[in-house]
């Protein structure tokens, strides 16, 4: 996109309670895209909207930017908002021309629908130029899909003050419908988990040492669970029955946790179970949709090992809300995110209040006259009959009438499918990563059997060498002997022979002495 600069760059200041690791890929955005427009970009950090410092810098800064991630809590018109006085307050100082404010991780299909309705939010919308909604993933695609509405925001005339009717929104003749007043409040309180709702105190209940399930913890206590655990305590299991029913008053969520490590999985419906008589506890004390179970540890597929302990440990799926299972493979590979998501779940499934659809077209009814008179007057009563809302058929849910809500029913479908689908693959990717550890300890264990070969051919090969030598050295020792035999024998055969070649002249001497004597008588 090109534009004609109309200014000289400015300094835009992005003031957070998140920590500038959570929106550094919004500072990078805007030095790098909107180079021209943008000369510097500091990160303001809000500890407390009194702070002098804070206030300090609001003052000097030309351009502001509020940035919040839905996951924590609130962003305003609600009571304790996070962020209410720092609008407030920026809005003042800047000039509503040169504030903007972005809502991050925004966990909503319809990104047009989401932003009709916070239309009925007035804090927000009259109180900034431009409002950014950020889906949790394709961040900077989505951000830069606002590029024209970004640029003509920092192009805005530094001394010029905007007042609330100058919205930027894409549709500006847009005029809300009864349906948009009507749902504002559900939006803000569960699509896009913006209204304060309680946390839980979490505690952990285990046999095992607190050293198997540091990691949990810290887990537990990761910025991902902000909005959902407020505290994590740990529970260690003895026998005192009496203590362990004092422990449960101190917490809101519990979790049987155990590890393979301490020998073996037998939690209830086992003989010698660990946790039998516990877990039927903390479900009667805290209710079933707050307890889960998890199990560390383990070496096989979680998924189909997950079945079978549900099976012939049917007390876990009575008397929890969830199993969740983590394995030794999983935990070194780091591929745990969706199993933090299920527990995430099950601490937001807790924390719902039970609602009926005539609960719900009361909170409807109760909307405000000011809401009221925006669509139609200011009068309480409609043909339908006192305090019934336009659109909606007497006594029949609203999803069954509002195409909104018919929009809404369609989304979650298709989220649930989505999960569902997302959970094949994760169990997919389980496979392969067990295939994958499978082939591995074959190829080491082939490896280990080829190298045993090698040792044991090399061994071998010694102790022949090691035989034929001990014999070599027995044969040289015979030969030595027979050698030494042979010439003993030679020597004797030599000197019998000289002994009879010399007594062979004197027989010869006796014999002539004897002829001569012959002769002569």
């Amino acid at each position: 996109m090109e534009w004609t600069q109309t200014s000289s760059p400015r300094m835009v200041w992005i003031s957070s309670k998140c920590s500038q690791q959570n929106l550094q890929w919004l500072i990078d955005l805007l030095e790098s895209h909107f180079s021209q427009l943008v000369s510097e970009v500091k990160y303001l950090h809000v500890l407390n909207i009194n702070d002098y410092h804070w206030k300090k810098d609001v003052r000097v800064c030309p351009v502001g930017i509020v940035y919040h991630r839905l996951k924590h809590e609130t962003i305003t018109d609600v009571t304790e908002s996070l962020h209410k006085e720092e609008l407030m307050y920026m809005s003042t100082w800047l000039g509503i021309k040169n504030f903007m404010v972005v809502l991050d991780d925004v966990e909503q299909f319809d990104m047009k629908k989401t932003e009709r309705i916070l239309r009925a939010s007035p804090t927000i919308t009259d109180r900034c130029s431009l409002l950014l909604l950020i889906p949790k993933y394709n961040k900077k695609e989505a951000f830069l899909d606002k590029i024209d509405s970004i640029s003509r925001f920092l192009r805005s005339d530094p001394s010029e003050k905007t007042s609330a009717s100058s919205l930027n929104f894409p549709e500006e003749d847009y005029k809300p419908t009864p349906s948009d007043y009507s749902r504002a409040t559900e939006f803000r309180r569960t699509a896009l988990d913006i209204s304060p709702r309680p946390k839980h105190s979490v505690s952990i209940f285990s046999r095992c040492t607190k050293n198997d399930y540091n990691w949990f913890i810290t887990q537990l206590q990761n910025e991902d669970f902000g909005s959902l655990v407020k505290e994590v305590h740990v529970v260690e299991i003895y026998n005192s029955y009496s203590q362990f029913s004092t422990d449960i008053r101190n917490c809101t969520f519990a979790i049987l946790y155990h590890s393979l490590n301490y020998g073996r999985l037998s939690i209830t419906n086992v003989t010698d179970s660990l946790y039998d008589q516990h877990l039927e506890t903390l479900s009667k004390s805290l209710g079933k949709d707050k307890v889960i179970v998890v199990l560390d540890d383990l070496s096989g597929n979680t998924f189909l090992e997950k079945e079978r302990i549900l099976q012939e440990q049917p007390n876990i799926g009575r008397y929890s809300q969830d199993l969740i299972l983590f394995s030794q493979t999983e935990k070194k590979a780091g591929n745990i995110q969706y199993k933090l998501e299920a527990i995430k779940q099950s601490l937001k499934t807790s924390l719902k209040p039970d609602s009926s659809a005539s609960s719900s077209i009361n909170q409807n009814q109760n909307f405000s006259n000011t809401e009221r008179k925006a669509y139609g007057g200011g009068n309480s009563q409609t043909p339908q009959g006192p305090g019934v809302l336009r659109g909606m058929e007497s006594g029949r849910p609203l999803n069954e009438t509002d195409p909104l809500g018919q929009k809404l029913d369609h989304i979650l479908s298709t989220v649930q499918q989505i999960k569902i689908q997302e959970q094949l693959e994760e169990f997919k990717k389980e496979l392969r990563m067990e295939i994958s550890s499978l082939n591995q300890q074959h190829r080491d264990e082939i490896s280990s059997l080829n190298q045993q070969h090698r040792d044991e051919i090399s061994s071998l090969n010694q102790q022949h060498r090691d035989e034929i030598s001990s014999l070599n050295q027995q044969h040289y020792k015979q030969m030595s002997q027979m050698i030494l035999q042979f010439e003993e024998f030679m020597k004797g055969q030599s000197k019998s022979q000289h002994q009879r070649g010399s007594d062979v002249p004197s027989q010869g001497h006796n014999d002539a002495v004897a002829i001569g004597r012959n002769s002569a008588s």
